[in-house]
């Protein structure tokens, strides 16, 4: 899985770039695997000043490899809180993706019970 981190009104730290990686990676592990390869995630920080404190705003988005995207935004007064809620909103995202119905190419299965005379 590639990621792109952006910082929009402030300098991204390199702790605040670790623990994003790490949650991206987590993120990685509920995509099947061989989907995995072909997703692209970006997250964008954006902070900016509101009734004397600073906003924060974590825009999470992941695209899969057949051009579905999956978003998550959330604002708090931290960062790192605003990342972790967007993620488990993309968890939550990624657990249905799993859960939907794939349509197979190819012939159907005939289970060893199904035999005609």
């Amino acid at each position: 899985m590639r990621f792109h981190i952006l910082a929009e009104g402030f300098d991204l730290t390199p702790e605040l770039e670790k623990y994003t990686a790490g949650k991206i990676e987590t993120l990685a592990k509920l995509l099947p695997r061989g989907a995995r390869r072909n997703v692209v995630a970006s997250v964008r920080f954006t902070r900016s000043p509101k009734r004397s404190q600073s906003h924060s705003t974590c825009v999470l988005v992941l695209t899969l490899s057949n051009d579905e995207e999956m978003r998550a935004e959330e604002s708090t007064m931290h960062m790192y809180a605003a990342l972790d809620i967007a993620v488990v909103h993309l968890e939550q995202q990624l657990r249905a993706y799993k859960r939907r119905p794939r349509t197979r190419l190819g012939r159907p299965r005939v289970s060893r019970n199904d035999k005609t005379v």
